[in-house]
């Protein structure tokens, strides 16, 4: 069984050809050495493998969508940056793994990081963002801290921001019809 396949990947920029039908395996147990001057493709086709650059034509396999995962916010993680934008950062994260993203998350806050989370996991939200944008019909709906917003919805204090997104999603949806 292999670890990762890579097959016929092809990558183009504009009249550009980065990467051309490239096939390789790699067992389990096994790592490959990618070498090559610069310009010869490398990092597009790790990018492609990775699911960090959509591939023009071919196919990778065995990394899954949690490995991906993974490889996105180690690469995020490792770069100490100052501007976050996770697009659903939990999907295929065993729960340990959740633990360190949160902290790493609220870390780089204090640091002075600022951004955006964007998940369906609305205790993720309420773990680790300051203010929240409710967003239904394609459109903000709502937006403000926690507190805002249930002061909003005339929640009391402690409702969950499950209830809240519930309680305002649902008008949205009656006044859309």
């Amino acid at each position: 069984m292999d670890a990762i396949v890579v097959w016929e990947v092809s990558k183009r920029f504009g009249k550009v050809q980065a990467v051309d039908r490239v096939s390789l395996e790699v067992p389990y147990g096994s790592i490959m050495g990618l070498v090559g001057p610069n310009g010869a493709g490398k990092t597009t086709l790790l990018r492609c493998v990775c699911g960090l650059r959509r591939m023009d034509a071919g196919q990778v396999l065995e990394l899954s969508k949690g490995q991906k995962q993974k490889i996105h916010l180690a690469t995020a993680m490792i770069r100490e940056p100052t501007v976050l934008a996770l697009d659903e950062p939990l999907i295929g994260i065993d729960p340990k793994g959740a633990r360190v993203l949160k902290d790493w998350i609220r870390e780089r806050t204090r640091a002075g990081a600022g951004g955006i989370v964007s998940s369906h996991s609305l205790s993720l939200i309420e773990e680790v963002c300051d203010r929240v944008a409710i967003m239904d019909h394609a459109r903000i709906t709502a937006q403000g801290t926690l507190e805002e917003l249930r002061q909003r919805v005339a929640a009391e204090r402690g409702t969950s921001l499950e209830e809240i997104f519930l309680r305002i999603t649902e008008g949205a949806d009656h006044e859309a019809a």
